[in-house]
């Protein structure tokens, strides 16, 4: 059976509207910050 989905994904439509760079520097950005901000509850250390 062939892929029930019509259509393009999300990271077409991103770079359609020329946020796909920005949207993913974002998310690396948040993907490194939390486990940091996570360690930095953790040992009560504030900004």
């Amino acid at each position: 059976m062939k892929n029930k989905r019509l259509g393009s994904d999300f990271d077409d439509f991103l770079r359609a509207e020329k946020l796909l760079s920005k949207t993913e520097a974002a998310a690396l950005k948040r993907g490194f910050a939390y486990p940091v901000q996570l360690a930095m509850k953790k040992r009560n250390i504030s900004k």
